[in-house]
């Protein structure tokens, strides 16, 4: 047996570091996208557009109603597609040249 610990790295003939081995051999677990609990999709409905629109009240920018469908569960994607013009719920949305939308379903 030689001097040198089996936790210490050591050099070899060519003078490069070589790690200790390790004592136990654990096996690494990959989390994969697939594995992941997924969360139950849920669509954007009607009630959800009215409540992102305060049901009319008043006009407001379209970005602060994809918000409020945000802050309700829904992706950013799918908000600013049930929102437009020819989406899901285009007529039962107003549009106006200056970017504001108002509820008149």
């Amino acid at each position: 047996m030689s001097d040198e610990k089996e936790d210490e790295p050591v050099l070899d003939e060519t003078k490069k570091l070589i790690p200790p081995t390790p004592k136990e051999v654990r096996p690494v677990r990959l989390l994969l996208a697939s594995t992941l609990p997924k969360s139950p999709m849920r669509r954007i409905m009607r009630d959800d557009v009215a409540e992102a629109l305060a049901y009319g009240a008043r006009p407001i920018p379209r970005s602060d109603a994809v918000a409020a469908l945000q802050a309700l569960g829904f992706q950013k994607t799918a908000a600013y597609k049930a929102l437009s013009e020819d989406g899901r719920f285009g007529e039962l949305i107003e549009h106006s040249q200056d970017g504001l939308v108002e509820w008149k379903g």
